[in-house]
């Protein structure tokens, strides 16, 4: 009897394979689809627990007016700060309760009432500066953007952060008399892992993260803010920001002073500066930068350089809890700066235990040419060093053109 001849093994394994193979594929498309299909805006509000609304906001309103009526212009002491961060606190919380179970409406009367600005306008006044445990760099002020942006990560917790950044009163008003923030790029908004150190995209929660546990969960208000800019052009704008901020109840920082017509540098002594525009986007000490900008209108001005180890005397008060967060984006000068004077913010971590958080806006050949700190920068492992000795490093860095900054930490 004959029998119909089998087919070779090969070909039903091959078979089973390519069966399993379209299955596994069918599967992740699904997946895929469901993933790109989610909700990326965050957690919806509850709406199951009634809350009195009103009373809320009255009770946020009569806080602030209270602590208006002992408003100190002048740096607080211990004990004042103390009063006004509790504050801030007991706001903070009647906000994420507004946030959870109020509508639109009544979130933004909240918003408005957790920081209630002077009015009229306010006379510009010089803040006096003195040293704080808990401090806040801004290396590179232009516009001043990043004082409501630093102010905003004590809020990033809450269910709904985006909509903080709608209005808190006085420091959108502020800022956007001088020039609109850039819009945040579709990667950074659908994966929120991007850092740009020039507009604070994407690290409110690193900024919230490091205040925290650093030093035992302090926020914005237990910290003073130190700006340096020296563009002349800004220093009227950033002396009202100071002023209105300063006079703000409760108080958002500590105290907020700006080092204006001063940049920072690898060396005290006066220094010529070369300004791009009347905004001063892009401003630099660097010529190399200045000659490969686009910008038509550029002069050169002579403004103040100071180091890194100067601003540490004269605005960090040396304790085993005290915490220093950097944000350093200084149009390509940041090679020269860490090149020569790395090791004060080592010498700070080892001999005096400060926890420093540095964000670094780096700057390639195509912004600066071949600059010779650069060069020393990377032969002599400058952030190794940095990262060897306890400094903790997020640095924003353009990977590929085009597809926004990337997230680095070391």
């Amino acid at each position: 009897m004959l029998q119909r001849p089998r087919k070779p093994a090969t070909v039903d394994a091959r078979r089973v394979h390519q069966k399993w193979t379209l299955r596994c594929m069918l599967v992740a498309l699904v997946i895929l689809t469901c993933v790109v299909n989610m909700n990326w805006e965050g957690p919806t509000r509850l709406v199951t627990k009634t809350v009195d609304f009103t009373a809320i906001l009255t009770e946020m309103k009569e806080r602030s007016s209270l602590l208006s009526s002992s408003r100190k212009i002048e740096p607080f002491d211990d004990e004042t700060s103390l009063q006004n961060a509790l504050v801030v606190a007991e706001q903070r919380a009647q906000l994420e309760t507004l946030c959870r179970h109020a509508d639109n409406g009544h979130y933004l009367q909240g918003l408005k009432a957790v920081f209630q600005p002077e009015e009229p306008s306010i006379i510009p006044h010089n803040v006096s500066i003195q040293p704080c445990r808990r401090v806040f760099w801004d290396l590179g002020v232009n516009i001043g953007d990043t004082v409501y942006k630093f102010v905003n990560a004590g809020f990033y917790h809450l269910p709904c952060p985006s909509s903080f950044h709608l209005d808190t009163g006085y420091m959108v008003e502020s800022y956007t008399s001088v020039v609109d923030p850039p819009p945040r790029s579709r990667w950074s908004k659908r994966f929120g892992n991007f850092i740009n150190a020039a507009h604070w995209e994407g690290i409110h929660d690193w900024a919230d993260s490091r205040m925290r546990e650093a030093t035992h969960q302090t926020r914005p208000e237990d910290y003073c803010y130190f700006g340096v800019e020296g563009n002349p052009a800004l220093t009227e704008p950033l002396q009202r920001l100071a002023s209105r901020t300063m006079q703000t109840t409760p108080r958002p920082v500590r105290n907020l002073a700006f080092y204006t017509d001063t940049v920072i540098t690898d060396r005290d002594g006066p220094i010529e500066m070369f300004v791009e525009g009347n905004a001063g986007q892009g401003s630099s000490i660097l010529a190399e930068k200045s000659r490969r900008s686009k910008h038509t209108d550029k002069s050169t001005v002579v403004v103040r350089g100071i180091s890194l180890s100067t601003l540490l005397k004269e605005t960090v008060l040396m304790t085993n809890d005290s915490h220093l967060i950097i944000k350093m984006d200084v149009e390509g000068a940041e090679y020269a700066i860490l090149n020569n004077d790395w090791q004060s913010l080592c010498r700070a971590v080892e001999e005096h235990q400060l926890h420093v958080s540095l964000l670094l806006e780096l700057h390639g050949r195509s912004k600066i040419g071949r600059n010779k700190d650069l060069a020393v920068f990377h032969r002599n492992k400058i952030i190794q060093k940095l990262v060897k000795c306890g400094v903790h490093i997020v640095m924003d860095t353009m990977l590929f053109p085009g597809w926004g900054r990337v997230y680095r930490s070391v």
